[in-house]
């Protein structure tokens, strides 16, 4: 018996037990995967997976060496390589392998260039691609390629979004706000113009992950912890309003970060200078391009906000914006390129 997607198991392999910007999303996908597949893993290099058995698995992993170099190659399994055809080792090493698809993050240029960074069938950018199928919103195929993008999502399930339906707006006489998120260079100045406005109004505003250190230098509001679910998602209700910031560059590209979703997902209407996640999200919320305006907007809306408008942004990520719906898109992928 060979491959059958529709009684595989899933098996999230690496990253369990350290820290990577890549071990958050693992963990998400690991928690949707058992949620739908009660026989999931996760597994990691420095597990014990001596007496696993990888028949009829879809394993679902990461483009790093260290942990490809491990990973059992098999006609049974199908592999799911975030990054494999941006990667060169990873490239050669599926390079024999019929079932395999390679993804990375949707975003709003992803769909127009080539998953190498090269124009797909000549075009330009700005010009949609002829060599790409939809398989939902922001969910481009490329069969050709063996490659597909999607969005980041919450690390929550939809019981668990709606369990955490606040009978009231949040934070209202909190003094602090957790923002727990990659803090670097890319976004540091929109990360000033914020903290700035808080520091007017007497609320602290505190970073916390791992950040990113450019030049030896880190950042003066850096964080330096690392938060589970468990305590991002206290830190984020406890929170007097629930920020996502992005930088120049994630503005200009389209990129939704996950932070959004995840806030939203916690109990906390989502507080953002992102234009394209305002329009992701169906302009439910609070947009201000500029950080510094931002928090202003927010503290004054916040005081009189419906909890009707918090509610719908809640059912709207619990309904297309949880690795749930990622893992059902990458699904239908799986059956296009194994019909080929």
């Amino acid at each position: 018996m060979g491959f059958d997607l529709k009684t595989c198991k899933i098996i999230v392999w690496g990253m369990k037990d350290r820290y990577c910007t890549h071990s958050h999303i693992h963990e998400a996908i690991y928690r949707a995967a058992k949620h739908m597949r009660p026989n999931s893993e996760w597994l990691d290099v420095e597990s014990n997976f001596t007496n696993v058995d990888w028949h009829n698995t879809l394993v679902i992993t990461e483009h790093k060496p260290s942990l490809l170099e491990k990973l059992p190659i098999r006609d049974d399994v199908f592999y799911v390589v975030h990054g494999m055809n941006d990667n060169a080792p990873s490239r050669e090493r599926f390079q024999n392998v019929k079932l395999r698809l390679s993804w990375n993050v949707f975003h709003d240029y992803s769909h127009v260039y080539g998953t190498q960074g090269n124009p797909v069938s000549g075009t330009a950018m700005g010009v949609p691609v002829t060599d790409v199928m939809w398989l939902g919103e922001d969910t481009p195929l490329y069969p050709n390629e063996n490659h597909m993008d999607f969005r980041w999502a919450t690390d929550l399930l939809p019981h668990e979004i709606e369990a955490n339906k606040p009978k009231q707006i949040l934070g209202r006489d909190a003094k602090t706000i957790h923002y727990i998120g990659t803090q670097w260079w890319v976004n540091q100045v929109e990360l000033n113009q914020f903290d700035k406005a808080c520091k007017e109004n007497h609320i602290c505003f505190q970073p916390s992950g791992a950040g990113q250190v450019m030049a030896q230098q880190r950042h003066p509001i850096w964080g330096i912890r690392v938060a589970s679910i468990e305590e991002n998602m206290r830190l984020v209700r406890e929170s007097f309003m629930a920020p996502a910031l992005s930088g120049s560059h994630h503005l200009t590209e389209g990129y939704v970060p996950c932070r959004i979703f995840k806030n939203i997902s916690y109990g906390q209407p989502y507080v953002t200078n992102n234009l394209r996640a305002h329009q992701v999200l169906e302009q439910k919320g609070i947009f201000n391009p500029d950080p510094y305006k931002l928090f202003y907007d927010a503290r004054d809306i916040l005081k009189e906000y419906p909890l009707d408008y918090l509610y719908a942004q809640m059912d709207l990520v619990a309904r297309k914006h949880t690795y749930i719906n990622r893992i059902e898109g990458i699904m239908k992928a799986a059956a296009i390129i194994q019909a080929k």
